[in-house]
């Protein structure tokens, strides 16, 4: 059996959050915490670690990118940046921190794309365990 990922949302808008809320454990996976912001990414990534972020781009106080940035200085993290911003800056800012970046709409093509994302990046996890544990 494939084991599930611990995963933190920072998500500014509610319905998303509430969108994570259903579908990550419905895909088999935890929902650590649900944050609205930047700051609230850093202080609950520092308490509690997930295996994956999922990120919004622009949020109130400190954009996704920013917080990311601050906390993989410390912790190594498997990170999607869901966003409806899809802008060359913004691709590229996302691209240079290895963070795989995805446009935002709210059909079922994307919750489709989403959860095939989400299952690699479990499938990716379970390697990189399976590696360690292996030496």
């Amino acid at each position: 059996m494939v084991a599930s990922l611990k995963i933190g949302v920072a998500e500014d808008e509610y319905d998303m959050r509430e969108f994570y809320q259903i579908v990550i454990p419905e895909l088999g996976h935890r929902l650590l915490w649900a944050a609205q912001n930047g700051v609230e990414l850093i202080e609950f990534t520092n308490r509690a670690l997930p295996d994956l972020l999922i990120v919004d781009i622009k949020m109130p106080l400190l954009d996704g990118l920013n917080a990311v940035r601050s906390v993989t200085r410390d912790h190594s993290l498997q990170v999607i940046v869901v966003s409806g911003y899809h802008d060359q800056e913004t691709m590229e800012r996302a691209e240079a921190e290895q963070m795989l970046l995805y446009r935002r709409n709210r059909s079922i093509h994307w919750t489709y794309a989403f959860s095939v994302r989400l299952i690699s990046a479990r499938e990716a996890t379970n390697r990189e365990r399976k590696n360690y544990e292996n030496g």
